[in-house]
């Protein structure tokens, strides 16, 4: 930002825009640049900083320089609402400068005006629509309106025109999360910077590559009932459900396996140090678990893997939750399809049985033990997905997969 006024002739704007400038240089926030914590002799240097930009503006009320200083000066005092209203009557005199845009549209998000920010954010894309900047503010925006496809399209264009930008990149992972719905939606930008998400978004591939739509049910008497753009949710005649899920970050387990993994038998493939990599990744994102099954498998013509597994119950202080995935691992998003069965009321009956039946010599959560239990939450994450296996159809391009 050019600190000089538009009409040079004028040196005593000048004179004063340039006295607030060299107070307020010290605590400027910019983008690349973190800002200083503002104590009690700052504030008052901050406030000579403000009278000479509003001496300034008396000079000369139709220039934005002295409007966009003082924005920039409550700015560093953390007053949101003068901010606001200092840049928009920059903006008022100064419609075609992008940084004015850009600053309204982030003092606009700080007072929680979402609408307002995602306007300004739009006339800056207008003015300079190959800076990336502009298209993350705006998906921040979005995010806070509950748009959350629109948000991850626009942080998904800002990728594209800056890969490697880190704001980019950490905006992008708060939006994933919330959208996936592992965190909360915030309500303020404070809000915003608290939040930790799991993983780093790949960037090897456009999120817009992917939509919920690739992965289908489409057997018969399966039937869709609800979802939104990263889920969709099925049931079939018989009343089991499943979810069919996607992730814009690389999967929780390596996809990436040696090509010598998918030879030999399944046994062999998942047996040893393989397996172990497995249950490493899953620990690792909080999933305190007793493993069932995991093994490989081909979902909808792609080689993935199937894992049931066993978690407490969140829900009450007893029982298990058991899980059932096929998981469609690609080079910068997974796809799941996946249900969930908890333990409810009286639990450890299959357990009991087995243990005084087999004197603890086999493991409780042996497929040959279901038909013993037709009712058992085990056992239904199987049938379940005996039954959805032959129908999962997926329509993706095979440049996205680890294998080719």
């Amino acid at each position: 930002m050019n600190h000089k006024a538009a009409q040079p002739n004028d040196e005593t704007y000048n004179q004063l825009c340039e006295v607030g400038f060299t107070i307020l240089d010290p605590f400027i926030l910019l983008a690349d640049q973190p800002s200083r914590k503002v104590g009690f002799f700052a504030k008052r240097k901050l406030k000579k900083a403000i009278a000479a930009f509003e001496q300034a503006i008396v000079l000369q009320p139709q220039n934005f320089v002295a409007y966009w200083g003082l924005g920039k000066t409550y700015q560093a005092l953390d007053y949101p609402d003068q901010t606001l209203a200092s840049f928009e009557r920059a903006y008022t005199c100064e419609k075609s400068n992008a940084d004015v845009c850009r600053e309204a549209c982030l003092a606009a998000m700080e007072c929680g005006d979402f609408l307002k920010g995602n306007d300004y954010a739009d006339k800056a894309i207008a003015i300079s629509e190959d800076d990336p900047g502009h298209y993350c503010n705006k998906a921040l925006a979005l995010m806070f309106l509950g748009k959350d496809k629109e948000a991850l399209e626009s942080v998904s264009h800002s990728l594209r025109l800056a890969p490697q930008d880190e704001i980019t990149q950490y905006v992008n992972g708060i939006i994933l999360s919330v959208a996936q719905g592992k965190v909360d939606r915030p309500t303020t930008m404070a809000e915003c910077q608290q939040i930790e998400f799991v993983g780093s978004p790949s960037l090897e591939s456009n999120v817009c590559d992917f939509n919920i739509s690739q992965v289908l049910i489409a057997g018969e008497g399966w039937k869709r009932f609800d979802g939104n753009e990263v889920q969709e949710h099925y049931q079939n005649q018989e009343g089991f459900y499943v979810s069919v899920l996607l992730y814009f970050n690389p999967p929780i387990v390596p996809a990436k396996w040696d090509a010598k993994l998918f030879r030999g038998s399944l046994k062999q493939q998942m047996d040893g140090m393989d397996k172990a990599i497995v249950k490493k990744r899953l620990k690792s994102h909080g999933y305190v678990f007793i493993e069932v099954e995991i093994e490989t498998c081909m979902v909808g013509g792609f080689k993935g893997y199937r894992t049931i597994m066993a978690i407490p119950n969140e829900e009450q202080e007893y029982g298990l939750t058991f899980i059932g995935t096929f998981t469609i691992p690609l080079k910068s998003a997974c796809f799941e399809v996946k249900c969930v069965y908890c333990e409810d009321g009286l639990t450890g009956a299959r357990e009991t049985v087995i243990m005084a039946k087999e004197d603890c010599r086999d493991n409780f959560y042996t497929e040959k033990y279901d038909r013993d239990f037709p009712g058992h939450p085990l056992t239904l994450v199987r049938k379940t997905m005996n039954e959805v296996y032959e129908h999962i159809n997926v329509e993706i391009d095979h440049v996205h997969s680890f294998y080719g």
